[in-house]
């Protein structure tokens, strides 16, 4: 059976077996589902808060609706009217955002002055959560999707079809397998699991996206896969763990190109290196990144020789190097990138694919 149709569904008994494999291999990225399971997720609107007792929970705004996140919970409240602010209730709890702060009641307990900070994608979010890895698989096929998420000093979700999860109390002890491998165990909620993290590449069938980790769940003997990826300290270099896709130049929008990928940057912030692509070859070169959003991108930029298929796409391509050596500062807001020359914005990028 190949990779690929290794899902399953989630069965109802067991223990919970989690194993970790890193290191090198001579394989080439495998192709998995990671999907996404079917929990919304706003790039604008993905808010986490913290408390002044360092409670965390996050909140994604929805029209009239909030999903909101807090400790094993998830549950979708509606707005209600309010003298200030913005208010959703329902049921005994309650968010109220006022500018800059929020405060969270629930039945149980409730934090006020809570200060929130935008999280542009669900692996940032997750490490704004203070997880340190963050798995996803399914959708593929009608296998059921699934996230995965771990705390290495707290605990460890599991979550099927958006709905049901599978809370770890406390992360286990890890037990080394060989030099460059690792496992968990544990007992939760009447389910055997066992997860494999093999860090030789992963990538999602049908997609150009790819991961580090490649994952295999297994529940109750049954298996499925997805990819994965470390997010501790994510939420620190909100430049990386993103591809960039290009929008404006100079101001002027970047019309639909005929090229099959449309013109994008991403960032290695360990390498200080950027890759990318402009519509006709693709690039790599190094980068500073300066105190105060301050970045300079560096020469050489190397690129492939490829011709370009048109005009307009060779225009954009000799703007986008000419802009690319103005550069000194950097915006990351809302799920937008912002790339200044002095006050001026010269790139603009979205962190969604147009």
């Amino acid at each position: 059976m190949n990779n690929y149709q290794r899902l399953i569904r989630l069965s109802s008994a067991g223990i919970l077996t989690l194993a970790v494999v890193a290191g090198c291999s001579s394989r080439s990225s495998r192709f998995a589902s990671p999907g996404g399971t079917s929990i919304p997720f706003s790039a604008d609107n993905t808010f986490v808060y913290k408390c002044p007792n360092s409670y965390l929970f996050s909140v994604d705004v929805v029209t009239d609706t909030v999903n909101l996140r807090y400790g094993e919970t998830r549950v979708r409240l509606p707005r209600v009217e309010s003298a200030s602010g913005e208010r959703y209730s329902e049921g005994g709890t309650t968010f109220w955002n006022k500018g800059s702060l929020a405060m969270l009641e629930t039945p149980t307990f409730s934090y006020s002055n809570c200060a929130g900070s935008h999280a542009p994608n669900p692996w940032i979010e997750a490490s704004m959560l203070g997880y340190d890895f963050r798995a996803v698989g399914g959708t593929t096929g009608g296998a059921t999707p699934w996230l995965l998420e771990i705390d290495n000093n707290g605990g460890m979700r599991l979550t099927t079809d958006g709905e049901s999860e599978i809370h770890i109390n406390r992360t286990p002890d890890r037990i080394a397998e060989s030099p460059n491998s690792w496992s968990y165990t544990s007992r939760a909620d009447s389910h055997e699991i066992r997860v494999l993290i093999e860090e030789d590449g992963c990538q999602a069938p049908g997609s150009e996206e790819s991961f580090p980790a490649y994952v295999t769940l297994t529940v109750d003997g049954s298996e499925y896969t997805g990819c994965g990826r470390s997010v501790e300290g994510m939420h620190l270099s909100p430049l990386e763990f993103n591809d960039w896709w290009l929008t404006h130049v100079d101001s002027r929008p970047v019309t639909a190109t005929v090229s099959p990928q449309p013109p994008g940057i991403t960032f290695d912030m360990k390498g200080t290196r950027i890759f990318g692509f402009t519509g006709c070859n693709s690039f790599i070169g190094p980068f500073n990144l300066l105190p105060e959003g301050r970045i300079l991108f560096r020469t050489p930029i190397l690129t492939t020789r490829v011709g370009c298929s048109a005009p307009d796409l060779e225009r954009l391509e000799a703007q986008f190097f000419q802009a690319l050596q103005r550069v000194d500062r950097y915006a990351v807001e809302g799920g937008t990138l912002t790339l200044y020359s002095g006050n001026a914005p010269i790139l603009r990028f979205r962190a969604d694919r147009p």
